[in-house]
């Protein structure tokens, strides 16, 4: 039946009466000729009781006789729901209705307005379930572009929770801006995958100054891992991280952060580092050889950490030798050490080294020429230049017994080690013979 006709049969007439006739028997409609209702005042009554329940057809109808525009009632439903205040007021006080009657059963994927979707998410009084059935009938177009537009923790929370937040960087800011509000974690949202990259896609327009301490804490993150940290700091201007505590890292993550020059050496940093029980205090040594040795070796560095700056491959060539010089009591006392030094001399950097370095190494290095260099370079008496020149191979060990005469290969620096022999009294002369040199060594 329809209201007409039922206020016709009951003698009603005004919008007085009609009124008290619908509140008196709490009449709900599911059908209305909306127009003609609109025409008679009966829509107006109609809208003052909620004399209607929440039905598609009844619902557009209503709106479109009160003069709003329902081109897109089918594709943002609740946003055209909204622009009609009484129809809002009514909605909003029975969501819950509304969503299960007619916005879940709408056919089409849902493209509310962004300040729809924010009411919505910062509803406090709304179920979190009926907030995820919201968002799940939406198109991703109608994320939150703008985090202002949550205004209240709740909505905040729920935001970055359901991650319907468009990730900027001015986002995680005002994010991190409102970090110490319960239940607001920043990392929770820029930690996701899909954040993580459309974040390191862009850049961040704010100055390091700005960004410091997010970028601290970035860097300093146990929850991000160590990609998603170097995704993140390369997006942000550059920038010294000062008093980086090293809480988080790992091998990987500190030689990112040295390489993209956000921290450098410290030797609280060091002993911070070496206190994880990681590499990562290894890898800051590597890098920062020269550093690491004028501030003196600390006393928590052992001969392991020796022989991982050594093998890490991160150690500056030009270093070598300073680190190596610096750490002598630890090379001196261990073979391994000698030997992964001793390879690592050549004829181009055996200077750098001190004497006593190249004097445990000496029998280790990899070719004779430079073990020949070495004991020039070592000098001594015969007898200590006899015995360096009996650990080595033949035919230059010949030259540690007297009365031999060895014939030697070419090469550069050849005859001026033998002169020094000579001056040793160890070698009595040498010469030209068929393109090599022909040594005579003395009597004793």
């Amino acid at each position: 039946e329809t209201m007409p006709q039922l206020l016709q049969e009951n003698g009603i007439v005004g919008v007085d009466a009609m009124t008290d006739f619908v509140a008196k028997f709490n009449l709900k409609f599911k059908r209305l000729d909306c127009v003609a209702a609109k025409e008679t005042g009966i829509l107006g009554v109609v809208l003052s009781q909620k004399a209607y329940v929440f039905e598609h057809d009844l619902l557009k109808g209503i709106l479109d006789a009160e003069g709003v525009d329902v081109t897109d009632f089918d594709k943002k439903n609740y946003s055209v729901v909204c622009r009609h205040a009484a129809v809002s007021e009514y909605v909003d006080a029975g969501f819950s209705i509304y969503l299960n009657a007619v916005y879940l059963k709408l056919n089409e994927r849902q493209e509310d307005d962004v300040d729809t979707v924010a009411k919505v998410i910062g509803w406090d009084e709304l179920k979190d379930e009926d907030k995820d059935a919201f968002l799940e009938k939406q198109q991703g177009g109608s994320k939150i572009d703008d985090v202002r537009k949550l205004n209240t923790t709740t909505a905040l929370v729920y935001g970055i929770k359901a991650n319907w937040i468009v990730p900027t960087w001015a986002n995680v800011l005002q994010i991190w801006n409102r970090r110490n509000e319960e239940g607001v974690s920043p990392f929770d949202f820029v930690g996701r995958e899909e954040n993580v990259a459309k974040l390191a896609k862009s850049r961040s327009e704010n100055s390091w100054e700005d960004v410091k301490e997010l970028g601290k804490e970035i860097a300093e993150s146990k929850t991000l891992s160590d990609d998603f940290v170097k995704m993140l700091l390369s997006a942000l201007p550059d920038g010294m991280i000062a008093d980086y505590s090293g809480v988080g890292a790992t091998s990987a993550r500190v030689e990112n952060l040295l390489k993209t020059r956000r921290i450098q050496y410290s030797t609280k940093l060091y002993c911070a580092l070496h206190e994880l029980g990681n590499a990562s205090h290894i890898v800051l040594a590597a890098m920062c050889a020269k550093m690491f040795c004028d501030d003196g070796v600390e006393e928590e560095t052992t001969t392991e950490d020796v022989k991982g700056i050594l093998e890490s491959g991160l150690l500056p060539q030009d270093d070598l030798a300073l680190l190596v010089n610096t750490c002598k009591e630890w090379v001196v006392g261990d073979d391994t050490l000698i030997k992964n030094v001793a390879k690592r001399i050549t004829l181009e950097n055996y200077k750098d080294f001190e004497g006593n370095v190249l004097d445990v190494c000496f029998e280790f290095v990899n070719s004779m020429p430079l073990q020949c260099k070495i004991i020039q370079r070592l000098g001594g008496e015969s007898e200590d230049i006899r015995a360096r020149l009996g650990k080595m191979d033949e035919p230059y060990k010949q030259f540690s017994l007297p009365l031999k005469r060895p014939l030697l290969e070419q090469w550069d620096g050849l005859a001026t080690f033998l002169t020094f022999l000579q001056d040793k009294q160890i070698v009595t002369k040498f010469e030209e013979e068929d393109g090599k040199i022909r040594v005579s060594t003395t009597r004793a």
